[in-house]
């Protein structure tokens, strides 16, 4: 199974390959949300980081993992993993967490603390208190006494062995994601997702699947600063012009792949130089021009070409952009060389 994929850093243009391949035949490309889910914070590299180093907490990952995955499953009607997946999301989740878990042991009574309500740590306390004071007067033991008010915070659940090698853990990992995308893209050859990795863990997640290939996009800073400031206003990305710069910086420098098949390319490029640009993607993709049915449908650099030069919009930013060209002038993309009426 083919994974197609990207990689950017936040507003860097990354949708921009999603968009092109659905203009492509025989690729499976049904999703208008990120699938963020396993390989986000409570995903597969948690699971992973436990089941390899953390004897005591697998099942609390585990648990973790399975309550994540419910909120994913039925998150409105467009970010619906379970609809994503015709239904098998948390069939297939189920299953992978049965394999992971392996032989049960027993009951086990989970505490919490930190998920505890206010009240719930309140309770906790006076409850303590009192069993304190009456194993002091009948001298019993703190530890015998405790489990009684303890299940009051908690679930049943039970343990398991949770013998599972590294090889073995790769191998049902690989094993669940086959299955549940292999589910949904038919007779195509391959499979286009959207979000599934960020550039700090491409080599981690390159394991788990028999061919992902990656595109990472890159976009000028400048524009990435305004478009944030002015256009999306999501406040994610710093408005200070020092504080941005150093944002952007440690961004770029957060990246992972020298073993995996990934390919870079600059979000200008797609514009000023789209036939290049797009012959590089079908090479590395593996696609034929042929395949491209539908150009220009969904990614069209006559349109997408005003995303860039912002800073000519906003001419009181100048003293910003000086600074941003200054202290990022290796990221700088050269727009002396091209103007909006030269898409080749």
């Amino acid at each position: 199974m083919k994974v197609l994929s990207t990689a950017g850093y936040y507003g860097s243009g990354s949708s921009a390959i999603t968009d092109l391949m659905k203009e492509y035949s025989d690729i499976y490309t049904d999703s208008d949300f990120e699938i963020m889910f396993f390989f986000g914070y409570y995903g597969i590299p948690n699971l992973h980081y436990w089941f390899s180093n953390g004897r005591r907490f697998q099942y609390r990952a585990l648990r973790d993992f399975v309550k994540s995955a419910r909120v994913v499953s039925r998150l409105g009607r467009k970010m619906n993993y379970e609809k994503y997946f015709n239904g098998n999301f948390m069939k297939y989740t189920g299953k992978y967490v049965a394999a992971l878990q392996g032989e049960e042991v027993g009951p086990l009574y989970e505490i919490d603390l930190v998920s505890f309500t206010e009240w719930q740590r309140t309770v906790w306390r006076i409850l303590n208190k009192v069993h304190e004071l009456t194993n002091a007067v009948y001298n019993k033991s703190h530890t015998d006494v405790r489990q009684n008010h303890t299940k009051l915070f908690t679930k049943k659940t039970y343990d398991y062995l949770y013998e599972i090698s590294e090889g073995r853990f790769i191998q049902c990992t690989h094993d669940y994601l086959s299955s549940l995308f292999q589910g949904i893209m038919g007779d195509n050859q391959s499979i286009m997702v959207d979000g599934l990795i960020s550039t700090a863990n491409i080599d981690d997640v390159s394991r788990y699947f028999d061919d992902l290939r990656t595109i990472v996009v890159k976009r000028d800073p400048r524009d990435m600063y305004l478009s944030d400031k002015y256009i999306w206003k999501t406040k994610v990305v710093p408005k200070e012009t020092d504080s941005f710069i150093k944002w952007f910086r440690h961004r770029m420098n957060a990246y992972h792949w020298e073993e995996s098949n990934v390919l870079c390319i600059n979000f200008e490029d797609m514009l000023f130089d789209y036939t290049s640009t797009v012959a590089k993607i079908e090479s590395f993709f593996g696609l034929k021009a042929e395949q491209h049915i539908r150009k220009r449908a969904y990614f069209d650099p006559r349109i997408s070409i005003h995303n860039c030069h912002l800073w000519s919009q906003y001419p009181d930013e100048s003293k910003a952009m000086k600074i941003i060209e200054s202290e990022l002038k290796e990221y700088i993309y050269p727009y002396e060389n091209y103007n909006e009426n030269q898409i080749r």
